[in-house]
């Protein structure tokens, strides 16, 4: 709401800047005709309202920001969680081969038949064949995982001009 500070003291300009300083936006002295208070508090009104549409045009942009921001994130969110995924469901498969494998390796040093034995048992050639393949296919999930995070670090440092 504007303020309108209204005088009959012409000379007094202490009054008048203490009146603008305490947020006053317009100091009129008397008389004052009707067609100039009315122009003047058109003018103020206008500037009010200039006013509170750009607060509200700099609100709705933070709105955006924001929307832009949770979209980025549930994106992100999306790609990261893909490829970590698949790292830890490849890393729980060779879980229990792990253990196995100790079981051959224990198996030989006490004696190489007992060894080959339970290698043959186990079948330790294609236990090590899909340890081989998961360890790769774990690498490059990882490795998708490291490339998206870099992304996002040079996205980041690129100024938007939108925002700027």
């Amino acid at each position: 709401m504007p303020i309108i500070f209204l005088s009959a003291d012409h000379a007094d300009a202490e009054h008048m800047i203490t009146a603008l300083d305490a947020g006053g936006d317009e100091y009129l002295h008397k008389p004052i005709s009707r067609r100039i208070l009315s122009a003047r508090v058109r003018n103020l009104v206008r500037l009010a309202s200039a006013d509170r549409e750009r607060q509200l045009i700099l609100q709705v942009a933070q709105f955006e920001k924001l929307a832009a921001v949770g979209q980025l994130a549930a994106g992100v969110a999306h790609e990261v969680n893909n490829p970590l995924s698949f790292v830890l469901s490849n890393l729980e498969s060779p879980r229990g081969d792990v253990g196995d494998l100790v079981r051959v390796v224990k198996a030989y040093r006490v004696s190489a038949e007992g060894g080959g034995a339970l290698d043959r048992t186990l079948d330790l050639d294609a236990m090590i064949e899909d340890l081989q393949l998961l360890i790769d296919e774990t690498v490059h999930g990882g490795s998708r995982v490291r490339a998206i995070v870099q992304e996002l670090k040079t996205f980041s440092r690129q100024p938007d001009a939108r925002w700027c």
